[in-house]
């Protein structure tokens, strides 16, 4: 279950609003439970499609910027949803072995998630 319905759950807030998960764990009839686990399933393949997208432009951003070899990594994207920027900077750490900051840019707003490494 907590590999199956985990991620759903959790993609629900990441991608769309958190109430879908909350409408669902709540249905009453099955038609109305099988409308909503689409919808939490579709918000999860959106999310694992979007996460894939923005890890490439990440990857490209590093390259253009010569991070790789930096103590730190820093990638900023304009438009990138604040509810996967820690998945981005998780996935950038393991690829790239340093701490790393992800930021997103939304109406002149910056938010972000970092993720460090063991040493």
């Amino acid at each position: 279950m907590g590999f199956r319905l985990g991620p759903r759950i959790n993609a629900a807030g990441r991608m769309d609003h958190a109430n879908v998960a909350f409408k669902l764990l709540m249905a009453e009839t099955e038609p109305e439970a099988i409308q909503l686990a689409e919808q939490l399933n579709q918000n999860n393949l959106d999310r694992q499609k979007l996460t894939e997208r923005l890890i490439v432009e990440a990857r490209t951003q590093i390259a253009d910027t010569k991070q790789a070899k930096n103590s730190i990594i820093f990638v900023l994207g304009d438009g990138w949803s604040t509810g996967i920027l820690g998945l981005i900077a998780s996935r950038v750490k393991d690829e790239f072995g340093r701490p790393t900051y992800v930021m997103g840019l939304n109406n002149n707003l910056i938010t972000g998630s970092g993720r460090s490494v063991d040493r």
